[in-house]
Formats: C-alpha cells, sequence, structure tokens
C-alpha cells in the first residue's frame, strides 16, 4: 500500500485537467476498528450536497480507510491547486503530538510515534496546502473530547496548531461543525464566524467576522416547486426514519420547513439507551490504565476482550455486553461507575479463588511426592 504522504506528494506537483472556482474535500469517519468511535462523525458529510449547491466541486468519503483517504486526496489534488477557494472538512479521531496533529484513517492504529506519519493525515501538510489560498482557505475538524491515552509522546485530540497566515481553522464537536457548513460556510457570500462561535467552535488564524467563503448572493427565494420538493422528501425521510435521512433532508433543505422537525427527530433517534450508556461510560474520563485495568478483569473473567491494550475496540465492547448479560444488566457495550466496581470486586474474588485453587494443587501435588518418596525413596535401596 503507498503511503499518504506519497498521495500529498502528488498533489502538490500540481493539476490535472479542468479548473475548478472552487474545491472542497470531506472526510468524515464514525466506525473505527482498533479505536473508539465517534458518535455522530459522519454528520458532515451530510454538508457534501450543499456545498455543491453553492457552486464547489467536492470529493467525500465516509469511513474512509487509510487507502479510500489515499484515494480521495489524489481526487482532490486534480483540482485543488488551481482553485480560487479551498475547503477541507476532517472528522474523525485526531492525535498530536509537540509538533504535529495527524488524523487517523479508520483502519489507523496508534503504536510508535515514528510510525505515524505513514499511516495518517499530517495536518501540518494539509495547512501548507491551504496557505496557498489566504482569505479563501477553511478547515474544519469535528472530533469530541474523549481522552484516550495513545502512548508515549502521543495526546487524543487536534493538539495545539500552528495556523498559517490566511487559513481560518475550526474546531468542534460533529454536529456543531456540519451545522456550520450547512447552514454558513456553504451558504455563498454569507458569513460564518460569528455563527462558529455561538456554536461554541474554537476558532483559529485568519477570522474577520465578516468572512465569506463561497462569493455570491444567497439563495433565491423558495418557489412553490421548491416547496412540493421539499415535502415530498419530507416525506421520504420520514418514511425511512433513519438519522441519516432526516441528517440528508436538513443538508439537501438547510431553510427547509421541516428542519425544526428533522432536528427533532434526530434527538429522539439519537436519544437511545445505548447512546446514554456510551455518554455516561465518557463522563468517567477512563484513563487508558483504567482501561486496561477493566480488560484485565473481563479476561480474569473468562470474557475474551482480545487483548489488554487501554482501546477498547469491538473485541472489548462485545466482552462488555456478555458480561453484561450474565450479570442481568442491560447489555450496551458500555460500562457505568457501578459496573466498573463490581468488575473490579468479582475479579478480585477471581484472582483470591485462582491462588487458592493453585495453593490446593500445590499442596495436594507436595503430598502426593511425599507419599511416593515414603513408597520408594526412603526405602534406601538403589531403585
Amino acid at each position: 500500500m503507498r503511503y499518504i504522504l506519497i498521495a500529498f506528494a502528488l498533489l502538490l506537483l500540481g493539476p490535472v485537467g479542468a479548473v475548478a472556482q472552487s474545491a472542497g474535500l470531506i472526510i468524515a469517519n464514525s466506525d473505527y476498528a482498533e479505536l473508539p468511535d465517534l458518535r455522530r462523525g459522519l454528520a458532515i458529510d451530510g454538508a457534501s450536497d450543499r456545498l455543491v449547491q453553492g457552486g464547489m466541486d467536492v470529493i467525500s468519503r465516509r469511513n474512509a480507510d487509510a487507502v479510500d483517504m489515499q484515494s480521495a486526496l489524489e481526487e482532490f489534488g486534480q483540482m485543488a491547486a488551481r482553485a480560487e477557494t479551498l475547503f477541507v472538512g476532517l472528522s474523525g479521531r485526531f492525535v498530536s503530538t509537540s509538533t504535529e496533529t495527524y488524523f487517523l484513517p479508520t483502519d489507523g492504529q496508534t503504536g510508535p510515534l515514528a510510525t505515524l506519519p505513514g499511516r495518517s493525515l499530517p495536518l501540518s501538510t494539509v495547512l501548507a496546502w491551504l496557505s496557498a489560498k489566504p482569505g479563501k482557505a477553511v478547515l474544519v475538524l469535528a472530533t469530541d473530547d474523549l481522552s484516550t491515552e495513545y502512548g508515549p509522546f502521543v495526546s487524543a485530540g487536534p493538539g495545539q496548531l500552528v495556523v498559517p497566515q490566511g487559513v481560518t481553522v475550526l474546531i468542534g464537536g460533529p454536529s456543531a461543525a456540519a451545522e456550520i457548513i450547512q447552514s454558513n460556510i456553504a451558504r455563498p457570500g454569507r458569513p460564518f464566524i460569528g455563527a462558529a462561535i455561538q456554536e461554541k467552535m474554537e476558532v483559529l488564524g485568519y477570522a474577520p467576522r465578516t468572512l465569506v467563503l463561497l462569493d455570491g448572493p444567497s439563495a433565491p427565494p423558495v418557489t412553490a416547486d421548491d416547496r412540493v420538493t421539499d415535502i415530498r422528501d419530507w416525506r421520504i425521510a420520514s418514511n425511512i426514519n433513519t438519522v441519516r435521512a432526516y441528517e440528508d433532508y436538513i443538508a439537501k433543505y438547510p431553510d427547509g420547513e421541516f428542519v425544526a422537525m428533522a432536528e427533532a427527530r434526530i434527538r429522539s433517534l439519537s436519544d437511545t439507551p445505548e447512546s446514554r450508556a456510551e455518554r455516561a461510560e465518557q463522563a468517567l474520563d477512563l484513563s487508558r490504565d483504567a482501561r486496561r485495568q477493566i480488560q484485565r478483569d473481563l479476561s480474569l473473567l473468562g470474557f475474551n476482550t482480545r487483548g489488554i491494550d487501554g482501546i477498547f475496540g469491538r473485541g472489548t465492547r462485545a466482552a462488555i455486553t456478555e458480561w453484561q448479560r450474565s450479570e442481568g444488566f442491560g447489555a450496551t457495550g458500555y460500562l457505568t461507575r457501578e459496573q466498573v466496581a463490581l468488575l473490579s470486586e468479582q475479579s478480585e474474588r477471581r484472582a483470591a479463588e485462582l491462588e487458592a485453587e493453585a495453593e490446593q494443587r500445590r499442596q495436594e501435588q507436595m503430598a502426593a511426592d511425599i507419599e511416593y518418596w515414603n513408597q520408594t525413596g526412603a526405602q534406601g535401596d538403589e531403585a
């Protein structure tokens, strides 16, 4: 597999083909193989259609592994160098060091610091790329505040970014990022800095209140035909009745008649027992050592976590779910404070039982050894 850095080198050599007035790249990652998933991580992908309506050529990927990410970058590179406006939206997991921040593909794994550049996307390269379009370059990073530990010299999150002059960077949760992109950044002639601040996003770099990304007038008035299609597409979304269907509706009709209802449906569908359990576990702010101990406890009790690395991937979630079922808890796959304490108590008891069983086996073996000696060696003959 070619490395992501090679793809960037190709991009910086220059584009081929038609000139793009504005070019956009959206990579929305939610479902990670070895890392904690990002809730609503795909939300910004719903903004792709709105950016296209605003006149932007957009390359987008959902749950991109390293190969998908490289492919998207290569496509984007064909139009980026000559575009007058650049937009990059990245949603997912980030890790940072004292000098760099990396965006991780869905098959990404944390490990030795020296291997990170070859299996992730360094943001310094993206920022250098955007710096070629000062005043017309926006980078949006969407993630959560999960404080997972990734090892020596590596921390969770975007870290401290060094933003080039003329580049605008917005950092916030997936929902806030999607809202800003759809309702402001993607709308020609509409400022977005004030709205980003209201959404409690972190704003870095070039940030005048009057800044707009896409030039031109605002969207034309809604016609009778527009209202008919709005109603039709709302009925389709309502019949499908999934978070993705409602997000797609909002992306297509940010000022639609049923946006408030769609947002209410999203909140209702998102407020499931599992999502509440996930938020409750996140509130525990478990360190990586605490997560390793939980994995040891589960393994000691006979529930296979497929490794003790402090990362709650699919194996650990399956083990937690199996243990919760065995104890009569709701099988959410996410732990409460009380369940963590119960796991610890059970594992301590089990460790004591195993130690007692081992001591009993040792005593039995010793007794058998003495008995054998009494029957043989104690006689003192050669045999």
